[in-house]
């Protein structure tokens, strides 16, 4: 997911190619399907994305302190369209340790996670 989230910013950038290198193979640190396999959880959390960012624009990305939150912490916000109505969606990873951030003030409801399952807003 990460990689993926990168490169949508990296095209924001004028970036034209980014590869994932060995896609199939099993002697990676991710693998999302190999070879004549049924695709991994990571590639069920790259489709999850995907379907976030259907009908969504990359608004800005950045990093801890920069952008009020802890260190370890990346965000990107996009404009998301859908059924007619336009509206601002974040999403947010961590590169190591889990990390406290606040969510959203208009926020209500369950934060959607890349497993599928809703957590409560806090």
């Amino acid at each position: 997911m990460r990689f993926v989230l990168v490169g949508v910013f990296a095209r924001k950038v004028n970036l034209e190619r980014l590869y994932f290198y060995n896609w199939g193979g099993m002697k990676i640190p991710i693998v999302l399907q190999p070879v004549g396999g049924v695709p991994t959880r990571a590639a069920l959390a790259v489709e999850q994305l995907q379907r976030w960012l259907h009908n969504a624009s990359i608004r800005s990305c950045g990093k801890g302190l920069g952008v009020n939150l802890p260190d370890n912490v990346f965000e990107c916000v996009y404009s998301v369209t859908d059924s007619g109505r336009t509206y601002d969606a974040t999403i947010r990873w961590t590169d190591r340790r889990m990390a406290a951030a606040s969510a959203h003030p208009q926020l209500r409801g369950a934060v959607p996670r890349r497993d599928g399952e809703d957590r409560p807003s806090r």
